[in-house]
Parts: C-alpha cells; structure tokens; sequence
C-alpha cells in the first residue's frame, strides 16, 4: 500500500494577501464576497496569550509575519 500525504495548508500560509485578493478579483469574484475577503485579510494582527503574558504584536500580511513597534 502507497500513501502520499500532502500538507497544503503551508501553501495558503505563503501567498500574499493583496496578490490573492487580486487574483480572485481576476476569476471574477467581486461584490460583497470579494469585500469581505477583503476586510478578512486586511489589517490582521496576531498576537500569542498565555495565562497573563502577551507576545509582541505582528500584523500578518501573509504566511510571514511582521512586527509592529
């Protein structure tokens, strides 16, 4: 028995959001679908908690994070 196991949630994590809005825009989504992707990829900032201690803050622009000072 062969198993090929692909992890593709790697590849979401690298494609840049603004290029990614772009191209669906392109396939021709558009409308309120295309605005909330959007407003859901735009301006996101992580961050990790745990227990009482916060991590700095990142805005997330794609898989790669960087740091807001």
């Amino acid at each position: 028995m062969d198993i090929i196991y692909l992890d593709y949630s790697k590849a979401f994590d690298s494609v840049n959001h603004s290029k990614l809005v772009a191209k669906l825009e392109c396939y021709g989504v558009d409308g309120m679908l295309l605005n909330w992707i959007h407003n859901f990829l735009t301006d996101r900032i992580l961050f990790v908690k745990i227990a009482d201690m916060c991590s700095p803050t990142s805005y997330v622009i794609s898989g790669a994070l960087r740091e807001v000072y």
